[in-house]
């Protein structure tokens, strides 16, 4: 995904604005019951995945407290938690490594983005 050269406030519109719904929809959850604080399993698996895309969005490069910030005012170790839990499910569950390829793709077209982390086992 290309943005233009404008300023860090525009990438940050455009980024959280894009990814948030594609992710969403892609889930068929409901976007502000992914903002919410409800716990349901599959508020909670949309969630982290938008946290684990905007952290490594190379064009975005938002700090923890930032996502957490745009996710509900969550704390910066939430949104560390949520990575780690991510990176968990991508390397233990097969099934869950797919459905998080096939979302990244339906957001960026392409799975090479990652400029904080490196995850080879998805390309």
């Amino acid at each position: 995904m290309r943005y233009c050269e404008c300023c860090k406030e525009h990438l940050l519109q455009c980024g959280t604005l894009r990814l948030t719904p594609e992710v969403c929809k892609y889930l068929k959850v409901d976007m502000v019951k992914v903002m919410s604080k409800k716990r349901d399993r599959q508020f909670v698996q949309a969630r982290f995945m938008i946290a684990d895309m905007l952290y490594n969005d190379s064009y975005l490069r938002l700090s923890l407290a930032s996502i957490g910030a745009l996710l509900g005012n969550r704390d910066h170790t939430t949104i560390m938690n949520s990575r780690m839990v991510i990176r968990n499910e991508i390397s233990t569950n097969p099934t869950f490594r797919k459905l998080y390829i096939n979302v990244h793709l339906a957001v960026y077209s392409t799975t090479s983005y990652y400029v904080h982390d490196t995850i080879p086992h998805l390309v």
